[in-house]
């Protein structure tokens, strides 16, 4: 895994017919085409051919400090050391709660947590690996996603709601809505200013003074599901739904594309190192937007190119 400074990638996991799965790191390079391309030999295509991969969907992927790739699958936790790759699974880790893992993160501290789709929540820590369950106060569904606070706690995404975990305890919040599976969390993000931003099915939500707060249409963003949240270098918050890719002003969220180029439902969001926005689409589209600066001072966005991809899972900077 080591290569210059100069030779910036960006990773994504894709899948790929069962038992293989695909790691694509693209050159970074100016000057294309806008028209939907494949991917050319300006770009380093690398395929790897997975052997030990307890299955070819991965749910999440982290590149923790040490230069390890950590994956979770629906068979178990996977470490990739650039050559091989090690299965952590209840039949050789018994202390792992199952092997249907989705949520993946590390922390500050250089935790890593797996949440699971049984809800049950594992800490890795010196090699050693603890678990979280129902009967902690856990809500008992589906973690789907996980972020820290500014003061260190760890806030989980459920089916059914947020959790954080604090000194050792477990607090539950949902949002007041009576539609079906409302309070299902997609994605978490919080931002420089300490704020958490929740995803979910029904929308944007933020947690202000110790609850959930929906953000509405008088905010420019109702309704949509929220599948992805990221905070790029100069502190904008970016928001991707099932209708296309927002941006939040500090006031308001607003479309980032014109009519007749806005994005369709977007998949995983990714900043480079020079502070290119990557955007994903179900539409297996993998496109980065060019900013302008108007005479007012404003800014705008549009895409700089794009390229025809199979559907991207997961998408990272890799160092």
């Amino acid at each position: 895994m080591q290569r210059s400074k100069a030779q910036k990638h960006i990773a994504s996991w894709l899948p790929w017919p069962a038992g293989c799965a695909c790691l694509l790191l693209m050159l970074l390079s100016t000057g294309l085409s806008i028209q939907a391309q494949d991917l050319d030999s300006r770009y380093l295509m690398t395929q790897i051919m997975v052997e030990g991969l307890p299955q070819n969907s991965i749910n999440a992927i982290v590149q923790t400090r040490d230069g390890y790739l950590w994956m979770t699958t629906f068979g178990g936790l996977v470490r990739f050391d650039g050559i091989s790759y090690t299965v952590f699974d209840v039949a050789n880790t018994p202390a792992l709660p199952s092997n249907r893992m989705v949520a993946l993160y590390e922390d500050r501290a250089g935790v890593l947590w797996i949440g699971h789709e049984s809800g049950d929540l594992t800490r890795y820590q010196d090699a050693v690996f603890s678990n979280y369950t129902e009967e902690d106060g856990l809500p008992g569904t589906t973690i789907r996603t996980l972020a820290e606070d500014q003061e260190g706690n760890l806030w989980g995404g459920t089916d059914t709601g947020l959790f954080r975990l604090a000194n050792e305890e477990v607090t539950v919040y949902t949002i007041e809505d009576e539609r079906p599976l409302s309070n299902r969390v997609f994605s978490l993000l919080v931002d420089h200013t300490g704020t958490l931003w929740v995803g979910m099915k029904y929308g944007l939500a933020r947690f202000t003074e110790g609850q959930l707060t929906g953000i509405t249409s008088s905010d420019g963003l109702s309704g949509f599901a929220v599948g992805e949240l990221l905070e790029d270098q100069a502190g904008t918050l970016w928001v991707g739904t099932a209708q296309g890719l927002f941006r939040y002003t500090g006031t308001r969220f607003v479309p980032v594309l014109h009519e007749g180029k806005h994005l369709a439902t977007i998949g995983p969001l990714a900043e480079d190192r020079q502070g290119t926005l990557w955007v994903s689409t179900a539409d297996e589209i993998l496109a980065h937007l060019e900013t302008t600066t108007r005479a007012n001072g404003a800014r705008a966005y549009a895409i700089a190119a794009a390229y025809a991809v199979p559907f991207v899972a997961n998408m990272i900077v890799e160092d």
